[in-house]
């Protein structure tokens, strides 16, 4: 499960601060936009992750081009 990697990667970073930086450094280590996107959409769906996302609007129509992994909401267990 991808989101392990996540959780590992959030616990290994020390908690909260240090955590979500290593969370959105490893999404940023993904090549494209569309990737970091894909990826975050997941982890949104696992309900243990809280994205701030960024839109751009293209003819009227809002589209996620972007984010942040904002607060991580599973225990620390």
């Amino acid at each position: 499960m991808a989101d392990d990697t996540y959780v590992q990667a959030y616990r290994k970073g020390g908690g909260r601060r240090g955590g979500l930086k290593a969370v959105n450094d490893l999404i940023n280590q993904l090549p494209s936009a569309a990737d970091r996107v894909r990826i975050m959409e997941y982890l949104a769906d696992t309900g243990l992750w809280e994205i701030k996302w960024h839109h751009t609007a293209q003819e009227g129509v809002k589209h996620r081009d972007d984010g942040f992994v904002k607060a991580y909401l599973g225990g620390d267990g």
